[in-house]
């Protein structure tokens, strides 16, 4: 279950499970917080139905959300931040759950942000074939990979990425401490790439170009010119 991957994900990047008792049998639920060291004042309920249908997700819309949230508020294991500052991680295979209720749980911003990742089989699957720790780090390595052709390709929304990249990357927009952290080394140099396109007219007026005083006024620019 993907669950089990967002585990992972919360657990080696600072954040710690608290447990609770929340008594739907229905379904699979975890409560993160930072770590103390962390320093910081947010919580975490992420929710996964095992055996979800469209009719689960439905009861999560009207019912469960709103329950869970009044539940876990009245816990001793959370203090006032909680109500304030909580976002749910809703994990659900993409067959069980429509467009509207995704749109319509990620909308409805009552008691608490609802972010919803789906998810098909084969994409879980080969994103549990990469047997991460999943810290940033790893994930970061993870979306890098194919030297941008992956991602070229999850643009282009092409029929054959139907793999670990496009869960990955829900995961990346879906959990908001999940952020990619750009690698100089994998950055070309953007003006010797522009340059080497230039025609010899072209280039000449780039070299005059960079070379102008930038104090000049456009007179005196156009005589330098000429």
């Amino acid at each position: 279950m993907l669950i089990n991957i967002v585990d992972k994900v919360f657990l080696n990047n600072g954040y710690e499970s608290v447990s609770f008792e929340h008594g739907y049998d229905d379904l699979i639920i975890k409560l993160f917080k930072p770590k103390a060291f962390e320093n910081k004042a947010e919580y975490y309920l992420v929710v996964e139905c095992k055996k979800a249908t469209i009719q689960h997700a439905e009861k999560l819309l009207s019912e469960w959300a709103d329950a869970l949230h009044l539940k876990v508020r009245e816990s001793p294991v959370v203090d006032r931040v909680f109500s304030k500052n909580c976002t749910m991680i809703i994990c659900w295979p993409e067959l069980a759950i429509t467009s509207r209720q995704v749109f319509q749980l990620e909308e409805d911003r009552y008691n608490f942000k609802k972010n919803v990742i789906s998810y098909s089989s084969e994409e879980l699957t080969d994103l549990i074939g990469k047997d991460s720790d999943f810290t940033i780090s790893q994930l970061n390595d993870l979306v890098g990979q194919g030297n941008g052709a992956y991602f070229q390709r999850f643009k282009e929304k092409s029929a054959d990425l139907e793999n670990y990249y496009s869960l990955l990357l829900k995961i990346f927009i879906k959990i908001p401490f999940v952020t990619y952290v750009h690698d100089s080394k994998r950055l070309f140099d953007l003006d010797s790439s522009l340059v080497s396109n230039l025609t010899q007219r072209e280039l000449g007026l780039y070299e005059f170009s960079m070379g102008v005083d930038e104090g000049l006024c456009d007179e005196e620019v156009m005589c330098e010119f000429l």
